[in-house]
């Protein structure tokens, strides 16, 4: 023991009271925060590590036990609750037919925009058909009307009209089966009479159809004067018949005798006169094709010729064109569908109808026939003379 320096004081022991109780002080070595411990003075129970501050918790979410379930909803809050899902699912399903009327709206709009711009685009089209045909047709007609004036010298000319126009293939390639065809066609076509009047027994004879060979005759040798009568003839009536074959589809006149019914049917807005001229069609099926075989050609309409309400055509073999009975049979059926159609032709008609046809059956009484013979072989072979045929 160092006898130079004194010993420090003892301290003597007082219990902590109220009255003596001081306040702890840190230790200010305690420079790292882990080290909580503290230095007391004069408070020897203190303890030597502060507790820390935790953070408090709910009491209801400290122990599941104490957690508080809603309550059950009473009547009145049922039917609230079920009034306004009601409500919901109803706004939703209006708005849902909402969204697909507006669909459909558009579409039947894109539709109709669709509908509309094809219908310009054929008018469009059409328009441009017509006006070809028009200027064909006439470019055609020129030179031979031009002729006709030099042939008349200054003179009108007037044309036959009749309400019934034969087109058939007028060029060599026509058969003498089918020159006879029509011919005996004409024939029963200019049989029909009208209702007798009081005090007799038949009526009057009403010469209908418009053929060639018996308006022109036979001395009319001139191709051009021909077409033209032909094309007239066509551009007057008011109803065709028209006696297809293999002929007729190649023949360039009966080409311009189609686009003259063509422009004729066709509206007024797509260019043409809007005319009501209905046509049957009379198909002479026959002809064959090479080969080992000899397979039968088929006989195509020619596209457009029919239009909206006309028959369907009528086929006859080639072996059954030369018979009177077929052609005239032919005949009073193509009559009685042209005069369903056009009103200007009953008009021009009237009652008159070939005396051995029956209109329930569509039928012909072969008895009443004129001697049910064929044409004058002689005036066929003289027709196909006069148009450049050969028999």
């Amino acid at each position: 023991m160092n006898p130079t320096r004194a010993p420090p004081p003892r301290r003597r022991y007082v219990p902590t009271t109220a009255s003596n109780h001081q306040t702890p002080r840190v230790d200010p070595r305690a420079t790292h925060p882990l080290q909580t411990h503290t230095r007391v003075i004069g408070c020897v129970n203190a303890p030597l590590f502060r507790q820390q501050s935790k953070p408090l918790t709910p009491s209801f979410l400290s122990s599941p036990s104490t957690h508080r379930y809603p309550q059950e909803l009473s009547e009145g809050e049922r039917w609230f609750r079920d009034k306004m899902e009601r409500h919901r699912l109803e706004r939703a399903a209006a708005e849902k037919a909402r969204v697909e009327a507006a669909a459909v709206t558009a579409k039947l709009e894109a539709t109709a925009l669709a509908d509309a711009a094809k219908r310009e685009k054929d008018r469009t089209v059409e328009v441009a058909t017509v006006r070809s045909l028009r200027q064909n047709l006439e470019l055609q007609s020129r030179p031979w009307r031009d002729a006709r004036a030099r042939r008349t010298k200054g003179v009108d000319w007037t044309p036959t009209h009749k309400p019934i126009f034969i087109s058939y293939a007028p060029t060599q390639d026509a058969t003498y089966d089918e020159l006879a065809f029509c011919q005996k066609m004409v024939e029963t076509l200019n049989e029909i009479r009208t209702p007798p009047i009081a005090g007799e027994t038949i009526g009057e004879r009403v010469a209908c159809a418009w053929l060639d060979a018996n308006e022109l005759g036979t001395l009319v040798t001139s191709t051009d004067e021909r077409a033209l009568a032909r094309l007239e003839a066509c551009e007057s009536c008011a109803g065709v018949i028209c006696v297809v074959s293999e002929a007729y589809l190649d023949s360039e006149q009966c080409a311009l005798e189609r686009d003259v019914v063509r422009c004729r049917r066709t509206p007024v807005k797509g260019g043409g006169d809007a005319h009501e001229v209905p046509v049957v069609v009379v198909v002479i099926q026959g002809g064959a094709e090479g080969g080992a075989e000899g397979a039968v050609k088929g006989v195509l309409v020619p596209e457009g010729l029919l239009g909206v309400g006309d028959a369907d055509p009528i086929e006859i073999e080639i072996e059954s064109a030369h018979d009177p009975i077929v052609a005239a049979t032919t005949a009073a059926r193509a009559l009685e569908s042209l005069r369903e159609r056009s009103g200007q032709l009953r008009e021009c008609l009237g009652g008159a109808a070939h005396p051995g046809f029956e209109p329930a059956t569509r039928t012909l009484n072969t008895a009443t026939l004129t001697a049910g013979r064929a044409p004058d072989e002689r005036d066929v072979k003289a027709w196909m003379d006069a148009n450049d045929g050969s028999w």
